[in-house]
């Protein structure tokens, strides 16, 4: 349970920045099993459906979807950090092997200032993110309970 729902705050993060921005898109979560028959891991995705509007479609657009869904994540897990933009700065100076692929795309020219100003929108909007997350572990959760 709390790795899905740590995967659907990820994915929220990315969804809430991307629909900030006038784009739009929905989550996709599914299962990718490791080479061990033991675990597994959740993974997720936000697949774009409409781009962000001409006016904001910049490379610090991009750069502020792809930090979003860690932000999201290290928000959730010390939701009383103030220093949420350094906290993420490091994950991606130290962490980053386990950033996902698209995400290291989206964030390859990603400067000082990004960290913080996605810091700044998800600490403001962590409300409407963990909403987003909340609904979409909820409908993750009917799929898998069987029809009586």
């Amino acid at each position: 349970m709390c790795e899905l729902f740590e995967t659907c705050i990820h994915e929220a993060g990315h969804l809430f920045v991307l629909r900030h921005f006038g784009g739009d898109g929905y989550i996709e979560i599914f299962d990718n099993p490791i080479n061990t028959e033991l675990e597994k891991d959740i993974l997720g995705r936000v697949r774009c459906t409409k781009q962000p509007l001409k006016i904001h479609q910049t490379t610090k657009t991009n750069i502020l979807v792809g930090l979003a869904g860690h932000c999201a994540e290290l928000l959730h897990f010390n939701p009383e950090t103030e220093w949420l933009a350094y906290e993420l700065q490091d994950f991606w100076e130290y962490e980053f092997d386990s950033i996902s692929n698209s995400d290291r795309n989206l964030t390859k020219h990603a400067v000082f200032d990004d960290f913080f100003d996605c810091a700044d929108l998800i600490t403001n909007n962590y409300g409407e993110i963990l909403d987003i997350a909340k609904a979409h572990f909820m409908k993750c959760h009917a799929k898998e309970k069987p029809i009586e």
